[in-house]
């Protein structure tokens, strides 16, 4: 009947249109793993914030560099005298090579200046014409307590000249046993229960106070870094650096030096500085190292070891890369580098330094940057680290009336403020203005167990497989076959059995 006949195409459907619906279901099923399986290999990795506030005494205080602006003590070497004594034909050997030694800072003519190079004699001599910690820094205050500014704080020679860094680690843990830093600095504070990756130990109380770098557990300006800088008139040179006066604060990691800092902040003259640090703190979870660096986009310290550092960044690899470039086109090192004893120093702002600086190094960044490449895949291969502190310095501006005050407490005029033409003062302020910040975490966007949810939920989705649907078919394939064939057998000999009688 017509009725039965509906019932019979309804329920009986062609076995092809069973062959064509499960064959569409297997393809869109592999389309959408595919694309999670690429989504898997090219992004494991999701940079988010960490799940609570870090502490900041879980990091250290940032280093602080203080640079002056005054490269001489006038009463050594005046630079601007012996400027015009050489360009006017007139000066002695002896002005003419301090003048050659001074020039590895100072930039006075416009443009690139001849290729000259220098040597550990030069370095001597800008040492020993620069302004000391004494004449820098007159006062230093840690926690709102006075302390002694040269046991905290460290002489450093950069590529600004002679500068004063405080909490930083010492130059032997900083750099390799073959650079110069690391065999002729002199000694400082060495690290002591605090490692970059892993942080502070986690000890009592009463060794706390030992651990070097410093750490704050206060916040506010008055409660931190509180230094007084201190400048002498006749000291001031207007045409080695042009008409910057004052010092250039830098504000960095402990562990790295003063170039891995984002920014200068400066300290005019005679005015109060508050520079509010902000921390900004990357961190990776152990369950990423099992990942090679490409797909994590990053390096632990322990597998990209450094010529020159002992401990691996990006902001320290990319530095060596640019020494390294340097030596090989130049035949020489800028100022401050580290570098192998015996290695010559540039001239600041020679041609060669600026053609490498040009051509080898931004035009590969530009080239890097318009294919969308990473660091990684530049000669210098320098992925960013997978523990990454760093701190921007935020500063405010103050006047800084320290003679009204002078005046007010009845203090006589100072006599060598009097032999050196007057000296002017300023104030400088580092500090955190919250006990806790957000920091970030970079962790497994999609893991093992995060790859196989989606697998195995696409193929429940689209075709009905399951792990006990794998169990039934390795049944049917293993236990179920082996005890057909045994019972085969078993029914063949009976039946053999059964003939012999």
């Amino acid at each position: 009947s017509p009725v039965n006949l509906k019932i019979h195409c309804l329920f009986h459907v062609p076995s092809g249109f069973w062959v064509v619906a499960v064959f569409l279901c297997f393809v869109i099923a592999l389309f959408l793993i595919s694309k999670i399986w690429i989504k898997w290999e090219t992004c494991p990795v999701i940079v988010t914030f960490a799940d609570k506030p870090t502490p900041i005494w879980d990091i250290p205080f940032p280093a602080v560099t203080i640079c002056p602006a005054s490269k001489t003590k006038q009463s050594l070497f005046n630079y601007t005298r012996v400027y015009h004594r050489v360009h006017d034909n007139i000066a002695t050997d002896e002005e003419r090579w301090q003048f050659e030694a001074l020039n590895v800072l100072c930039i006075t003519d416009k443009g690139k200046v001849e290729d000259s190079v220098a040597n550990e004699s030069t370095l001597q001599f800008l040492r020993d014409v620069a302004p000391t910690l004494d004449d820098a820094i007159e006062e230093c205050y840690w926690q709102m307590r006075r302390i002694n500014c040269s046991e905290y704080f460290k002489v450093v020679l950069t590529e600004e000249g002679v500068c004063f860094t405080f909490n930083a680690l010492s130059s032997k843990e900083m750099y390799t046993n073959m650079t110069v830093q690391a065999q002729s600095d002199p000694p400082s504070k060495m690290a002591w229960g605090w490692n970059y990756e892993t942080g502070y130990e986690a000890v009592d109380d009463s060794t706390v106070k030992a651990f070097y770098p410093q750490r704050a557990t206060f916040t506010g300006p008055f409660t931190s870094l509180r230094i007084v800088l201190r400048s002498y008139v006749n000291d001031m040179d207007y045409l080695c650096h042009g008409c910057e006066q004052g010092f250039r604060v830098h504000l960095h990691n402990p562990a790295e030096n003063s170039w891995s800092s984002g920014h200068v902040l400066a300290v005019p003259l005679n005015t109060s500085v508050m520079m509010l640090a902000k921390p900004n703190l990357i961190q990776t979870s152990e369950g990423l190292r099992e990942l090679s660096p490409v797909r994590r986009s990053c390096l632990f310290s322990s597998e990209r070891p450094l010529k020159f550092f002992q401990m691996y960044s990006q902001d320290n690899c990319l530095y060596e890369c640019y020494v390294n470039m340097t030596v090989t086109h130049c035949g020489c090192a800028t100022v401050g580098t580290p570098r192998i004893l015996g290695t010559p120093v540039c001239i600041s702002m020679s041609s060669c330094l600026m053609d490498t600086y040009l051509e080898k190094v931004l035009n590969q960044s530009l080239l890097a940057m318009q294919s969308g490449t990473d660091y990684g895949a530049l000669p210098c291969d320098c992925l960013p680290s997978c523990t990454i502190l760093k701190y921007d310095g935020e500063a405010s501006v103050d006047t800084f009336p320290w003679e009204k005050s002078r005046r007010a407490l009845g203090l006589p005029e100072e006599r060598a403020g009097v032999e050196r033409g007057g000296i002017s003062r300023s104030q400088l302020n580092v500090y955190f203005n919250s006990l806790q910040f957000v920091s970030n975490r970079r962790s497994e966007l999609y893991g093992h167990t995060d790859f196989l949810a989606n697998f195995g939920g696409l193929l429940g989705l689209f075709t009905g497989f399951s792990v006990i649907s794998l169990v039934e078919v390795g049944y049917y394939v293993s236990l179920r076959l082996w005890c057909d064939v045994r019972r085969r057998a078993a029914e063949r000999r009976r039946v053999e059995l059964r003939q012999n009688r």
